[in-house]
């Protein structure tokens, strides 16, 4: 039952690609308005669910529904992966920049010290303390939206390019 559904929904949304495929009016791409169970389908949960995430957690609703077969909600599934996105990430929408990188550089290194991320990926200390220093580099590009200087990498990490430059130089990297 639930494969024939997911079939019919995608036949749904590839009709309504192929429907807008000359432009529209509005030149917009064409919204993704589903009914419940379709929502379920999509995202991979019982329409109950998506009827909790409605009545419950204040899921948004494109037309909201009544009582009776065929009067059902209808969402929106751009707005509700918006919706979804954010209440999984509360805290990163929420915090400054510089608090995002605090909670990057603190992963990053429990992920080195507490995970034993060298040993568990075969890597030297030294290649796993580059593999760090990489991933703060590009998570620093992305949310500033410029290179990483010398200034801004935190101490505990520039103790990880002590550590790669001394492998370098010694030649056991």
């Amino acid at each position: 039952m639930m494969k024939s559904q997911a079939r019919r929904f995608n036949q749904r949304l590839v009709q309504t690609r192929q429907a807008s495929a000359g432009g529209g009016l509005s030149g917009l791409p064409p919204a993704r308005i589903v009914s419940v169970p379709e929502a379920g389908t999509y995202f991979g949960f019982d329409c109950s669910t998506v009827r909790y995430w409605i009545q419950k957690l204040g899921c948004p609703v494109y037309e909201l529904g009544s009582v009776g077969r065929g009067c059902g909600s209808r969402l929106n599934l751009d707005d509700v992966e918006r919706w979804r996105i954010a209440r999984l990430v509360p805290t990163c929408a929420a915090k400054a920049q510089e608090d995002v990188l605090a909670i990057v550089e603190r992963a990053l290194l429990d992920s080195l010290k507490r995970d034993d991320l060298a040993n568990r990926t075969k890597m030297t200390g030294a290649q796993a303390a580059l593999a760090v220093l990489i991933i703060f580099e590009r998570a620093f590009k992305n949310l500033k939206q410029q290179p990483l200087e010398h200034e801004h990498v935190p101490e505990q990490l520039r103790n990880l390019c002590a550590i790669h430059l001394d492998s370098v130089e010694r030649g056991t990297f």
